[in-house]
């Protein structure tokens, strides 16, 4: 057989390790050992050994039981070499620590040709890449040309309802379950058509599906056909990118460009960007209600922005519950609210308008009651424009709000006063007796009844802006450190706010601003002196300063007359008007 074979030289020049054997067996035939018979240069370089070492020897003598590998070589090469055929292998040796691919097939019986290619180099860069597709985030399937699954990363698994071990040979179809069957019957078709088309097929789709374990997953497919070197259809790459928290932020940042964060309603820009399908002639008759929440603004200054984001919140739960469930309802701005109600007459409107009153009552209770002033009207033509719609309405608004705003907000301030002194009784004492002694002040200076009423009823308020002073710096029996000073000074500011907010009490603001303020401008809170501080602010610090001296504090006690007396004498012209001060002491004081 050795000096039959033609070729042997064209064998040996080949680049690939080259091998010829013949099967040993026992008695009964069975295969139990090879012997090499020939190998070429390739086979020596690849396996390291020399031609003259190997020849002539079986395999159990030149591995002298060194082979640590579990296959079964003898078995293997003998099926071959005894029945005809071919086999082709790719394994790993330890013993030479490296990868082979194998061919093997046999001339004739009892032979057996072995052709060695060094796999090293090209499993590396198969397992390189393996690893680089399971690290991938994102999914990677390869299909074959029967559209069965050849490989799936571990990405690809986290969505399926397949594990990756067990998707080899599955069909695609199987691999997922959609929310939709609908959806399944898209992708699929995306899938048929990449595989009638063939090569240069490329398409994206974005669906819901539900992993194994239920969860819900948005995913976006692209589907691409791949073609081997020649150009030629081997099959489909879908990768996958979970695209999940990409559409929840952009629904959300599309819910938060339409929608108020506080009320959850419709904002401005919803109603700017929606208004044109919504004023058409099928609408029609359109009718708008405008609602203005009454006192916000004194609700915030007195209470803080909590109380008023409750009440905006209050009036938004009213208004809905006023309204059907066709109605767009829009936040239009700080304290306005903007109704529009398709198909509806004007003799519609009333009942809503009722019901959203009652709702206001039902409300939860806060600090302040609840009070809407609504306003509507309706458009029965086309030409009417929106802007003249609006106007409308906001003309009734304003109307009812005259009334309804000066009532709640006289509420709102006795609602102040009653809180502030339930909370701190000493100054609910202080600001009587500056009230009384602003009336005896100024009867004396001979003001004018309604002056004199004006400043009896600004000694009683002229604290008002402590009402956002904490219960702990009020009534502190110490003396205050430096950052609670800091916070007592912006009462007069608050109140200033508070007052500015008003219809009645407003003209006071200034006064109520500038009573801390001293007249050489050493005072708070804006440093003005001598005649820029107002008439009755410069009155009402005399008589505030007087009765913390004759009352005293709980960290300061209280003062005799010839102190009093000594003390104005020594801050007139600092920190009070100088002739007011020599008037007080000698018209006033003296007569207490």
């Amino acid at each position: 057989m050795e000096n039959s074979i033609d070729f042997k030289e064209i064998l040996h020049r080949i680049p690939v390790g080259y091998a010829l054997h013949k099967v040993l067996t026992n008695e009964k035939g069975k295969v139990v050992d090879y012997i090499i018979l020939d190998v070429n240069k390739a086979f020596e370089r690849i396996m390291g050994v020399r031609a003259c070492d190997v020849i002539g020897k079986n395999r159990t003598e030149l591995l002298n039981g060194k082979d640590d590998s579990m296959f079964d070589w003898i078995n293997f090469y003998g099926e071959v070499a005894l029945t005809g055929g071919e086999k082709e292998i790719q394994h790993y040796s330890s013993l030479w620590q490296k990868w082979f691919d194998i061919k093997v097939f046999s001339p004739e019986k009892y032979f057996f040709i072995t052709f060695f290619t060094d796999a090293d180099k090209l499993v590396n860069e198969k397992e390189f890449f393996k690893r680089l597709l399971c690290s991938l985030n994102d999914g990677i399937i390869a299909l074959d040309v029967h559209k069965k699954i050849l490989y799936t990363n571990m990405a690809a698994g986290t969505f399926s309802v397949i594990l990756p071990k067990d998707a080899f040979g599955k069909d695609i179809s199987d691999f997922f379950r959609f929310e939709q069957i609908k959806e399944k019957e898209v992708f699929l078709s995306f899938i048929d058509k990449a595989y009638e088309k063939k090569e240069s097929f490329y398409a994206e789709f974005t669906t819901d599906v539900l992993s194994a374990n239920n969860r819900s997953f948005s995913l976006n497919f692209g589907i691409s056909s791949i073609s081997d070197p020649l150009g030629k259809f081997i099959g489909l790459n879908i990768i996958i990118k979970d695209v999940t928290q990409h559409l929840k932020y952009q629904d959300d940042l599309l819910y938060a460009s339409f929608h108020d964060s506080l009320t959850g309603l419709y904002n401005r820009t919803f109603f700017n960007e929606k208004i044109d399908q919504i004023d058409t002639a099928q609408n029609l008759p359109l009718s708008l209600i405008i609602g203005d929440i009454n006192g916000l603004k004194l609700a915030n200054d007195a209470f803080g922005h909590l109380e008023g984001d409750r009440l905006i919140v209050n009036a938004a739960r009213a208004i809905q519950k006023g309204c059907r469930k066709t109605d767009i309802i829009v936040r239009w701005g700080g304290d306005e609210f903007i109704v529009l109600l398709a198909q509806t007459p004007l003799s519609s409107l009333d009942p809503i308008v009722s019901r959203i009153k009652e709702e206001c009552l039902t409300q939860e209770k806060g600090k302040i009651e609840l009070s809407i002033s609504l306003g509507y009207a309706t458009k029965t033509e086309e030409s009417k424009s929106m802007d003249e719609l609006l106007k409308s309405a906001e003309e009734v608004m304003y109307t009812s709000k005259i009334l309804e705003s000066r009532s709640i907000k006289s509420k709102t301030m006795n609602l102040i006063i009653t809180t502030l002194h339930e909370r701190s009784p000493m100054d609910a004492q202080h600001s009587l007796n500056v009230s009384k002694l602003c009336k005896i002040f100024s009867k004396k200076l001979g003001l004018t009844e309604k002056d004199c009423s004006t400043l009896e009823i600004l000694g009683n308020i002229h604290d008002i802006g402590k009402i956002t002073i904490s219960d702990s710096i009020l009534n502190k029996k110490t003396s205050l450190d430096e950052s609670e000073w800091k916070e007592v000074k912006k009462h007069s500011e608050v109140g200033y706010h508070i007052l500015s907010s008003t219809h009645d009490l407003a003209f006071l603001a200034d006064c109520v601003l500038f009573h801390h303020e001293r007249y050489d401008g050493k005072g708070y809170p804006k440093g003005i002196k001598e005649k820029e501080i107002p008439f009755f602010s410069r009155v009402l610090s005399i008589c505030d300063a007087y009765d913390s001296m004759v009352s005293g504090r709980p960290y300061k006690k209280s003062m005799t007359k010839k102190q009093i007396i000594k003390e104005f004498a020594d801050c007139s012209g600092k920190q009070f008007d100088p002739e007011l001060c020599i008037f007080f002491i000698e018209k006033v004081i003296e007569n207490l």
